[in-house]
């Protein structure tokens, strides 16, 4: 099944009873959140729309919602956000609860739709919540676009910003953002920044051109420093060691390179200790102070990492800025050895 599929059965009011939405294209999972939220418009949704936090909910609580029949409507919806239940590690759920709710989502009345949204990857291979899913209802998996519907996507994004796109300088664009290497953690929400930014440079009612691609997509330096991490992650040494080339080119510090390095690493690893705790994805957001993009893409970039390698790179970082600093090691050879090395972590 594909996202448009599901939101046609979201348009046509034909949704199963129970689905389950899953995948690092938080963008797109937001989109059919939305959808799902504007279902419950015209029903009165103070009554019966009901949004969970999945990893701070019980039994009890989710079975109140599943049961609880609608007021002057026909149909009561009920959002799960990142159920614990499909991950590894629970803290409110043990086995007889699990086989308890998968009992009542087996005999759920017809008045409840339930949409499991999950930011991120799930257990596929263990969680018998996810296997009774599959069975009841509908399961999407939000990972990277095929390249015709990227190219489809990428048009629309810049459509709706009033900007004309011809097909050579779209599929440049595409190619230079570098969201078609699998193994590159870009995702749409990096492609919809990226294309925000060219659409507010060029201005409304102009056009897409090369030019302007080169000059806003490799002039940040920041932007830079999120790339080179999607590529150290996805241990791609020659297109990180490429980057930090162009980074130079155009006039970076190295030193202030390995600065901002250090501190995204720095923010990855307090994600992942925030994460382990079973932190929600809004209290990270409000415990760090972070925008909802960087924290959406340091969120996904530490998927590629462990905590030993983190502290690694991180102890790297300073040990070759002291040897500069002291004068033991050019600045360059530094920052090659270290993405190197970082690449191989």
């Amino acid at each position: 099944m594909k996202i448009g599929d599901l939101l046609e059965k979201f348009k046509d009011r034909k949704l199963n009873k129970i689905n389950l939405v899953y995948g690092r294209e938080l963008l797109l999972i937001d989109n059919l959140v939305d959808a799902f939220r504007d279902l419950a418009k015209d029903s009165m949704p103070d009554f019966n729309l009901t949004i969970i936090d999945g990893q701070e909910t019980n039994l009890e609580s989710m079975v109140s919602a599943i049961e609880t029949l609608p007021m002057m409507s026909d149909k009561r919806y009920v959002l799960v956000k990142d159920f614990e239940l499909f991950q590894t590690k629970r803290r409110f759920f043990n086995d007889e609860a699990e086989s308890e709710l998968i009992r009542i989502i087996e005999d759920m009345p017809d008045t409840a739709l339930v949409l499991f949204a999950s930011y991120g990857d799930i257990d596929t291979k263990k969680s018998r919540l996810y296997k009774a899913v599959s069975k009841l209802g509908d399961v999407l998996v939000m990972d990277k676009l095929d390249d015709m519907d990227l190219f489809k996507w990428c048009k629309e994004a810049f459509e709706k910003n009033q900007i004309r796109a011809n097909n050579s300088e779209l599929v440049y664009f595409i190619d230079l953002v570098g969201y078609k290497d699998k193994k590159s953690s870009v995702t749409l929400a990096d492609l919809k920044n990226e294309i925000d930014k060219i659409s507010a440079y060029l201005g409304k009612g102009n056009s897409l051109d090369k030019e302007s691609i080169d000059r806003l997509l490799t002039n940040n330096i920041e932007d830079n420093v999120f790339k080179m991490i999607d590529m150290i992650g996805s241990k791609n040494t020659k297109m990180a060691l490429n980057l930090f080339d162009d980074m130079i080119y155009r006039g970076g510090s190295i030193l202030g390179t390995f600065s901002l390095l250090s501190a995204r690493f720095s923010q990855i690893l307090q994600i992942k200790a925030l994460q382990d705790s079973r932190v929600s994805f809004d209290t990270i957001k409000n415990t760090m102070g972070l925008q909802k993009f960087v924290l959406n893409k340091l969120t996904s970039q530490a998927k590629n990492f462990d905590e030993e390698s983190i502290r690694a790179i991180i102890k790297s970082i300073s040990d070759f800025d002291y040897a500069i600093k002291q004068g033991k090691m050019s600045d360059r050879l530094a920052a090659e050895i270290l993405i190197v090395k970082a690449s191989k972590k």
